[in-house]
This record gives structure tokens, sequence and C-alpha cells, in this order.
């Protein structure tokens, strides 16, 4: 290496400072060209390598200047300021990377400076505490050197250890500071020994250091150390298991070369080092054991999701099935009720060109009747076949206005002209107005009084009648025919549902006629219920304001209600 080519101490010692100085200019640049999100922590460990630096030059103005090498010098207290600026740097370094603040590093990375501590303090700092020629400062400095290392060693660990990315400028940064420690052992171990000379092979560990972090801070993926790591933050790879081990281990190891060396063991620093780890351990697990059933928490929470997920996939499948089927009932309920009036209407004019017919008034009279009532039974179904429509796509047309109740009764009783003189009209003497939508309401009555013909035996009367009460007006209407089980009033109003049809007197339909009564009296602002009473007949009772609530155009496109 061109260090130890030069030939003059003085000239390595230069080259030496050129070196380290090199690497915190590196460093300056580094931070103002990359500019990484944190900068805090660079410039610290920029201040550390300065003060290695500057202790580098002051320890060769001694040695070549004023050809005295002190011990403890000024030279010491800016080395050894240079360690806590290093592990700060580090600390924030650490602490960007990991937002989360991952326990499990953390303990792991104190589970190895406990192991270290153990080594350190037996085969170190004891040594040091033994040697009865240092004075007081340099005892303490002495000891400060591996108390120094063992913390760098610690926030080292803890910043393997945590999660993130490791680009090229981390893998230069932790190179730099395996080096700058693993030079700092060797030198203590050569003086512990007597044989460092002041100029030796471990030089070039430091060195190395100083152009590793130099070139961590140049690289543009400098400012990737300092990104948030992404979940999940606990890692159990195999390196982990190993050091961990390593660690663990140190104390056995360290009681064995003491015995294997004749020595006394340490006892105080043993036992000591042995409840730490031990300690840091049942953390690390009483962490693992969390972890788990936190996971299990979660595993048994999305299977509740699942299931319930399952369970609502299976209600819709049903759902599903039941509409399936319920319109497979519907067509065929439709073309059964428009065949059987088509049929009819088909068959009575063909009857009105045969002979006998077409040339008997009183025959071409009653066949025309039963093309008129035939007809009006097929144009209701369609009505409310297209009302049911409408009102599931909110696009009924309301035409509000004043409606003449007797004027109402008329028409409903004129549509069901096939059953003149069973239907009863009750009204009182004053003459009823509601503001209400005319078709809508005409609709309402001529359901609920096809209803009533439709489960009455034949002959048997029904009654329409209103009347007020307050500021509302009720509409009802009776019929004395079988009536409706007390479990079947609550599904009644339900679309495409109908009554036993063992009870029924005549049960055609499509099960249109109340769901619709219900619907367009829900939209008009008013009510419906029903009393029935099984074999003496019912009675629906539809009830509205005097006054309507008037409509507006509003959402979707349909005409909605509101209060006038």
């Amino acid at each position: 290496m061109l260090y130890f080519l030069v030939p003059s101490i003085a000239a390595q010692d230069i080259v030496y400072s050129l070196v380290g100085g090199s690497a915190v200019a590196a460093m300056a640049v580094g931070i103002s060209t990359n500019r990484p999100r944190g900068r805090l922590p660079w410039y610290l460990m920029a201040a550390g390598q300065a003060c290695f630096v500057a202790g580098d030059v002051l320890w060769d103005v001694f040695a070549n200047v004023l050809h005295n090498t002190p011990f403890p010098s000024a030279a010491d207290v800016l080395y050894l300021a240079g360690y806590p600026l290093l592990a700060s740097g580090l600390a924030l370094l650490v602490r960007d990377r990991d937002p989360e603040r991952d326990r499990a590093s953390l303990i792991d990375a104190l589970v190895i400076s406990a192991g270290l501590a153990v080594v350190t303090w037996v085969f170190w700092i004891d040594r040091y505490a033994g040697d009865q020629t240092l004075s007081v400062p340099a005892f303490l400095i002495s000891v400060a050197y591996p108390i120094m290392d063992l913390l760098l060693i610690g926030f080292l660990a803890r910043l393997t250890l945590s999660p993130g990315q490791r680009p090229i400028s981390y893998r230069l940064l932790s190179a730099s500071l395996f080096l700058t420690l693993g030079a700092d052992v060797a030198f203590a171990g050569l003086e512990l020994a007597g044989a460092y000379n002041g100029r030796n092979v471990i030089d070039i560990g430091w060195l190395l250091s100083y152009v590793a972090i130099g070139a961590a801070a140049l690289h543009p993926t400098m400012g990737a150390l300092t990104q948030p790591a992404a979940p999940p933050f606990v890692s159990s790879n195999a390196r982990r298991l190993v050091l961990l081990a390593g660690a663990s281990l140190m104390v056995p190891c360290v009681f064995a070369v003491q015995a294997l060396q004749g020595e006394p063991a340490n006892t105080a620093a043993l036992g000591l080092g042995s409840a730490a780890i031990f300690l840091l351990v049942l953390a690390r697990m009483a962490g693992l054991i969390k972890q788990v059933e936190w996971d299990a928490e979660q595993l048994r929470q999305q299977g509740n999701l699942l299931t319930r997920a399952l369970e609502k996939e299976q209600q819709v499948v049903g759902q599903l099935q039941e509409l399936n089927r319920l319109k497979g009932d519907f067509v065929a309920m439709v073309s059964h009720e428009l065949r059987s009036p088509l049929t009819a209407i088909i068959g009575y004019a063909k009857m009105l060109r045969l002979p006998p017919v077409s040339e008997d008034p009183t025959l071409q009279a009653e066949s025309l009747q039963i093309l008129e009532r035939q007809g009006e039974r097929l144009l209701r179904m369609v009505e409310n076949l297209l009302t049911a429509s409408e009102l599931e796509n909110r696009a009924v047309p309301f035409s509000m206005g004043p409606v003449s109740v007797e004027d109402l009764f008329r028409e409903v009783t004129e549509s069901h002209s096939s059953a003149q003189g069973r239907i009863r009209v009750s009204l009182p003497a004053e003459r009823l107005v509601v503001h209400t939508d005319r078709q809508l309401l005409g609709r309402v009555l001529t359901n609920l009084m096809d209803n009533a013909l439709k489960y009455s035996a034949p002959g048997s009367e029904c009654e329409i009648g209103a009347m007020r009460v307050d500021r509302v007006i009720q509409f009802w209407v009776t019929d004395h025919g079988v009536g409706i089980e007390p479990d079947e009033v609550g599904r009644i109003f339900d679309r495409f549902y109908q009554v036993d049809s063992s009870r029924g007197l005549s049960t055609s339909g499509v099960g249109l006629g109340l769901s619709l009564v219900r619907d367009i009296v829900d939209d008009l602002g008013g009510s419906v219920e029903v009393t029935s009473e099984l074999g003496r007949g019912s009675t629906f009772t539809v009830t509205f304001p005097l006054r309507v609530p008037q409509v507006t155009e509003a959402d979707s496109g349909s005409s909605v209600l509101t209060a006038s």
C-alpha cells in the first residue's frame, strides 16, 4: 500500500491525516450533493470523523514536532469525542429507518452488546483495573476507549439488525464502522501485549474506514439510508440467528478460556452478563409470544370475516335462486292470466261470425259484454304490470290535482260492469274532494275492488266507501269472502304473493294488485291497513291527508313528493 511505501514517518503521518481529512470533505460534499431526507445523522458522523482526524493531527504534532507523546493527552479527548458523535448519528439513522421502533431488533442488538460487553470487561477493562502503574487519568482514558467501542458496537448492531433498504451506501458505512472497531480491538490487544510500535498494519484498518465512510456519503444511494422501512419489521433470518447464538455463547466461552489459561473466573462479570442475556432473551420470547398471539387473533378475525362473507354469499345465492323461482312462477302466471282472457276474446269473436250468434241480437249482446269484460280484465292486468315496472324504476309520472271522490267511485264501479249489483257505494252527504293523483288513486281502489270480488262468493256484496275523519279522508273496500289467515296478513302486500288457493273462490291473478296498492299509497303520502276475519271477510282501509303532499321533480329524473 502507498502509505507504507512512504519512507519518512512524518510523511506517512501527513498521508494518513490527508486521507482522514478527505473522508470528512467527501462526507460534506455527499450531504450537499445527494441531499438525503435526514441530514443530521450524516452531519454528526462527519463531525465524529473530524474529531478522529483532529486527534490524528494533534498526535502527529506531539510525536513529530514536540517529540513527546504524553498519555493521556488532548488527542485522546478528541478521539473519545468522536465516538459519541458517531453513535448519535447511527442512532438517528436507525430512528429514521425504523419509525415503528422495532422492539425485536433493539432486544437482539442488546443481546449482542451484552455478550461483547462480557468479553470486553474480562479481557480488556479488567486488565487495566489490575495495572497499578496507571494514574487515575490514564486509567479513566484507557477504560473509556473500550467503553466507547462498546457504545459504537451497540448502535452498529442496531443498524445491522434494523429493517430498511441495504444499498451500496449502507454496506460501505457498515464496512467503515467494522474496520474502525476491528482496528481498535487489534490496537488494544497490541497495547496490552506491549507490541505496538506506532506504525503497524492495523493502520490499514483505520485508513480503509476513512475511505469507506467517504465513499458511502458520496454514493447516490446514501439518501436511501434515511428512508423509513416498510413492514413487516421482524426478521428471523439465518444471519441474525447466528449472531444471537454467538452472543449468547460468549459468556461460557469466556469462562472456558479463563479456565484453560488457569485464571480465576471473573464471576461478577460472568454472572451479570449471563443474567442480562437471560432477561433479554426472556423479553424477546415474550415479544415473540405476543406477536404469535396477535397473528392468531388476526387470523381468527380474518376467518370470521371470511365466514360472514361466505354466509352472505350463500344468502345472496339463496335470494337469487328464490328470485329465479319467482321469475319462473311469474312468467307462468302471467302467461296463464293473459291466455285466459285472450282465449275468451278470440273464442267469442269467432262466435260472433257464426250464423246462430250473428243473427240473434241477444246472443250478440251477451258475447260483446263478455268481450268487453275480458278486455277490461286484460287491460287492468297490463296496466298493473306497467305500473309495477314504473314504481320499481321510480319513473311514475304524478299529476296532482283535486279529485272528486264521488266521480272516482263512479269510474271504479263502471270499470267493474260485470259485477253490477254486487258493489255498494257508501258516501257521506258532504262532497268529498282529495288533492292527489286521480289515475293512481283510481288504480288503488280498482285493485282493492278486484281483490274483494275475487275472494267473495258469486252474488255476495262488496262495499266501497269514503268519509272524512278530522284532517284525513279514509277509503275502504269491504268484502264478505273467505277472509285472510292471521299469519298471512303481513305478507299479502308482498309482490307476487297470493293466499292459499284452496280457500279462494277465484284465485286468478299474478299477485301484483295489493303490492301496487301499498307502493302507490306510500308514494302518495298515505297509509293502508287491513282487518280480516276468517269466513266473514276483510276490510282494506286507505288513509290520506285532505291535502296530499305535492310532487316536484327530483333525483334520478323521477317525481317525488314534497310537503306543500
